[in-house]
């Protein structure tokens, strides 16, 4: 969530990219940072790619946090017995 949670290394990531400064995709962030409509223009706004990543990995997260709980509940009640 580190990148959800801090708005401004969104803006610096865009800034990197377009300086030359970043060159090689590292995560979803940087996808969506580059990706063009089809007069090359940025697809997203700094807020919108913001949203897209927040909208994206919440669920994520949350699956993830669900799928691990329900393992260690399953887990603690076959050494039980149950």
């Amino acid at each position: 969530m580190r990148i959800v949670s801090n708005y401004e290394e969104s803006i610096i990531r865009v800034k990197m990219w377009r300086d030359g400064k970043k060159k090689e995709v590292e995560d979803l962030l940087d996808a969506l940072i580059l990706a063009k409509d089809s007069n090359g223009e940025p697809t997203l706004s700094v807020e919108e790619t913001k949203a897209q990543i927040t909208a994206n990995y919440i669920p994520c997260l949350k699956a993830l946090y669900l799928d691990g709980h329900e393992k260690m509940v399953s887990e603690a009640m076959s050494r039980t017995g149950r």
